[in-house]
């Protein structure tokens, strides 16, 4: 079994802007922090001293396929009155539907078990724009076709485990959002809203961010505008241009943060031109991908083989 350390960057599958993005605003204690308070009952939170919560910078591998993945948060919090114990906070983020996932954090855990690092619990946040359909169970995930007479004699034997799934998209989270501090909560949503958003979404984020001082918005937006020019479709050059000229011409942080986006879609142009993502090229691995499709190859292993993130990856198949 692989130490739980990173790989080295050419080693590295191509993370996804929705696992950039994840990663920019949620990898630091007061995150994990929020993301526990989304996920957990208040009594269940009342058990855990946050205060002494921190991040642990090692990188869980899983490398039960070729696709090597990697844990997003491991955290340790210390329960109250508990003098050194302690609970790990493991926390995986999904951007689709993944019917690994349960494998995965299983993979995860045990890792953690076997360098005695427990109890784990494990914390699922979900984004995506399909319903997620897998069962948060093990158990009723990995063993469901099971025969009934079989499931009757051995289900108390066989591993289980549950994991606490959180949905940004489901429509109680909104009330659920607004508990959290401000710039959480505005990163929360724009990964939520992200699948159908347009320039009017971002400028609404904008105005809900309105009170954070400019340091901290130029600090926070850099990634937000990134994420909106690589993740969502709906915003385009017309359209930032329309809102730029409808919004207020004094309003200094709106009209500087949309001419930044703007920017920022003519630079990506470039930049996907200097780096030779021609037509050709795009052929080139639909064919390899397509064929691998056609021998059996796994998603996952198609993935990690031809390097492309999860987002690229799912645009190229749905173009075979």
């Amino acid at each position: 079994m692989p130490n739980p350390s990173q790989l080295p960057e050419k080693d590295r599958v191509h993370g996804s802007w929705h696992s950039n993005f994840f990663s920019a605003h949620f990898n630091n204690p007061e995150s994990v922090s929020s993301l526990m308070k989304l996920a957990l009952t208040p009594e269940e939170l009342e058990v855990f001293d946050l205060d002494t919560l921190r991040i642990d910078t090692d990188k869980l591998i899983d490398s039960s396929s070729l696709a090597s993945g990697y844990s997003d948060l491991l955290a340790w919090v210390k329960l109250h009155g508990g003098e050194k114990l302690g609970v790990w906070i493991l926390i995986e983020h999904k951007s689709r539907p993944d019917a690994r996932a349960m494998v995965q954090i299983l993979w995860y855990v045990a890792l953690l078990y076997r360098m005695g690092r427990k109890p784990v619990i494990p914390i699922l946040i979900y984004h995506g724009r399909e319903q997620w359909r897998t069962e948060k169970s093990f158990h009723a995930f990995e063993h469901a076709k099971l025969p009934r007479s079989f499931l009757s004699l051995f289900q108390n034997r066989l591993i289980d485990f549950r994991v606490t799934f959180v949905s940004l998209r489901e429509p109680d989270i909104k009330a659920r959002l607004s508990e959290l501090p401000l710039l959480k909560r505005v990163a929360l949503r724009a990964m939520a809203l992200i699948w159908d958003a347009d320039v009017n979404d971002l400028v609404l984020l904008i105005e809900e961010a309105r009170s954070v001082s400019d340091l901290q918005w130029q600090e926070f937006s850099a990634s937000l505008k990134e994420y909106f020019v690589m993740a969502a479709k709906g915003v385009t050059i017309d359209d930032i241009r329309r809102s730029r000229q409808s919004q207020d011409p004094g309003d200094e942080r709106m009209q500087q943060t949309l001419k930044d986006v703007e920017h920022l879609i003519y630079d990506t142009v470039d930049t996907a031109e200097q780096k030779g993502y021609d037509r050709g090229r795009v052929e080139h691995t639909s064919e390899i991908v397509r064929r691998m499709v056609q021998l059996g190859y796994t998603d996952e292993d198609i993935q990690a083989i031809v390097l492309l993130s999860e987002d690229e990856y799912s645009e190229l198949k749905n173009r075979l």
